[in-house]
């Protein structure tokens, strides 16, 4: 299943307002780094052997050394362009895809009326809120530095009092879809301690949707005068319209 730690997909669960000052929480993103195959690099062959021997047939050899070296370095040039035209395939006859394992996190905040006011996310113009609350680690392509790659952090005292809903979002920075990317990890914390309220991995299940670029993690609201939180743990498209997609989401609080 999907859910580590935490209320399952559609149930909500109060939000106990971390110690200290701030009253701040987290949610931390990491996924598995694409590995890279063996690099090939061309040699000159040397031209004595281990025990200090001239090698008698090395000019013989030399000029191939040479071409080979010559039709690698064209082909390290030439391959990028041909992937991006769809020509280079894979084995099992699929286009391949060249591009690293990157998942950026996003916290689209909302007013109680449902209506996006401000994002924060990995870019340097979506880095903080204008208040000043909410506020982004910053960009990470590995998808591991110690815990989490990238987070995001919320000052629950202190926020302006228009911010109402805050939905955590993933979505793949290039052609990777949600699926593609190995071990995709999302919790949200008690900034403090450090301890998971809810975890859910995004790769755990049989497998994502084949067109999903995108995850909605869970959303924190105000609930009276404390807060709740509810694990929504759905994929999404690609070319979505992110305003009505969280709309429609938060009408299905009742439904789970």
């Amino acid at each position: 299943m999907a859910t580590v730690s935490g209320p399952r997909k559609g149930l909500t669960s109060p939000l106990p307002v971390p110690a200290g000052a701030a009253g701040r929480f987290l949610v931390g993103l990491s996924w598995a780094p694409k590995e890279e195959g063996p690099k090939i690099r061309p040699a000159i062959p040397p031209l004595k052997d281990e025990q200090g021997h001239y090698d008698t047939f090395y000019f013989f050899k030399l000029p191939w050394f040479l071409l080979r070296a010559a039709v690698m370095g064209v082909v390290s040039i030439v391959a990028p362009a041909l992937r991006r035209h769809g020509i280079g395939v894979s084995r099992e006859g699929r286009p391949k895809n060249p591009d690293p394992h990157d998942l950026d996190l996003f916290c689209y905040i909302l007013d109680h009326d449902m209506q996006v006011l401000q994002l924060v996310g990995p870019k340097n113009a979506e880095l903080i809120d204008p208040g000043k609350k909410i506020y982004h680690s910053g960009e990470n392509q590995t998808g591991r530095d110690a815990t989490d790659a990238e987070q995001i952090f919320l000052e629950t005292r202190g926020l302006p009092p228009e911010y109402h809903y805050f939905f955590f979002v993933v979505k793949s920075a290039n052609r990777n879809t949600m699926g593609d990317i190995p071990d995709g990890n999302v919790r949200l914390a008690d900034s403090a301690a450090n301890a998971n309220l809810l975890q859910n991995l995004m790769t755990e299940r049989a497998a994502p949707p084949g067109n999903s670029f995108g995850y909605v993690f869970c959303s924190v609201f105000r609930d009276g005068d404390g807060w709740s939180f509810r694990n929504i743990d759905s994929f999404a498209g690609k070319e979505v319209d992110w305003h009505l997609l969280l709309q429609a989401l938060d009408l299905q609080k009742g439904l789970a």
